[in-house]
């Protein structure tokens, strides 16, 4: 990895720290777990589910999400603590993305993931 890319990975966790975030790292997205179990435990353990497009059944499958996350180069795990929401983060960094004309980024529409702390996205 080139000097001037590790400054920008440093750069982005500040960030993410800045805009409120305990800690941010990045990893690579086949360490990312997706299993069946993860619907199932929304479908009987949560008063949301079926109510937002945004959470089962109406999200992806965990075949499907294998393979979106299978497309990407590095990961960006948010922490966040209380009533500090990842998606509020995210869509922050995802602007800075932007800004910076960092391309293959696709942040939205995967605010499931934004609640768990794991945003798939590519900095090559």
């Amino acid at each position: 990895m080139k000097d001037e890319e590790l400054a920008d990975i440093d750069e982005f966790l500040a960030k993410a720290k800045a805009f409120g975030a305990m800690g941010a790292k990045f990893i690579s997205p086949h360490t990312v777990i997706t299993a069946p179990w993860v619907r199932l435990k929304c479908q009987f353990g949560c008063d949301g589910y079926n109510r937002s497009l945004c959470c089962p059944p109406n999200t992806p499958t965990p075949q499907l999400m294998r393979e979106v996350l299978d497309g990407y180069g590095r990961a960006l795990l948010v922490h966040c603590k209380g009533k500090v929401k990842p998606s509020k983060i995210v869509a922050k960094l995802e602007k800075e993305f932007f800004l910076r004309a960092c391309h293959g980024i696709s942040l939205s529409g995967l605010k499931r993931l934004w609640r768990d702390g794991v945003v798939p996205l590519s900095v090559e």
